[in-house]
């Protein structure tokens, strides 16, 4: 009777039904077949479980971890702090449908590949382009209005310009090779042009 303070040695009670607040201040509370919880819950220290299902909005404030995620579905942008990590043999794929991705980006033991696995072209847009080895030397580089040029061990050998190309260096070609300037042609078996200068 009362007020419950005087309570001792409840060992074994169907509902418990309290107004107020339920503090557990010494031991852990084991829930042995499910809680339901209508309102907001806080709790300060650490849950363990092995299942939870919830039907509304979970906020995390700190960090979540977790292992062993099959799908994550997600209408919001998803930050990854750290960068992403895509094993061998598995593809980053964008369009069309999972396995199947129009544009893919992946790595197998041994080659890396950018895969246009769909219709059309595959478009790389930029105010200037250039394509490099790991050690930072170039391969080409496309100016937004400007020149292309082709560059052999980071050392330029070929670009366009508005009239039509310079070779820096030598061109060889097949076995015939003509040029047309102001009505004078060269050609008939040659093997080798040397291009001085631009």
């Amino acid at each position: 009777v009362g007020d419950g303070s005087g309570l001792i040695g409840v060992a074994s009670t169907d509902n418990i039904v309290t107004g107020t607040a339920a503090t557990f201040n010494t031991y852990p509370v084991d829930i042995n077949a499910g809680m339901t919880i209508a309102g907001v819950s806080s709790f300060s220290g650490a849950i363990s479980g092995t299942t939870a299902d919830f039907s509304g909005n979970v906020t995390v404030g700190g960090v979540l971890t977790y292992e062993d995620v099959k799908n994550v579905d997600s209408v919001g942008l998803g930050t990854f702090r750290e960068g992403i990590f895509i094993p061998d043999n598995k593809k980053l794929e964008l369009g069309n449908a999972a396995g199947s991705g129009d544009l893919q980006l992946y790595h197998d033991t041994s080659n890396s590949y950018i895969r246009d696995n769909g219709t059309g072209n595959l478009i790389i847009q930029g105010s200037n382009i250039t394509l490099e080895n790991p050690a930072g030397a170039n391969f080409l580089h496309g100016d937004n209005g400007g020149a292309t040029i082709l560059y052999f061990n980071g050392s330029n050998k070929f670009y366009t310009t508005s009239t039509g190309a310079h070779v820096n260096g030598t061109l060889s070609g097949a076995s015939q090779v003509g040029i047309q300037s102001g009505g004078v042609q060269i050609g008939a078996g040659i093997t080798q042009l040397n291009f001085i200068g631009t």
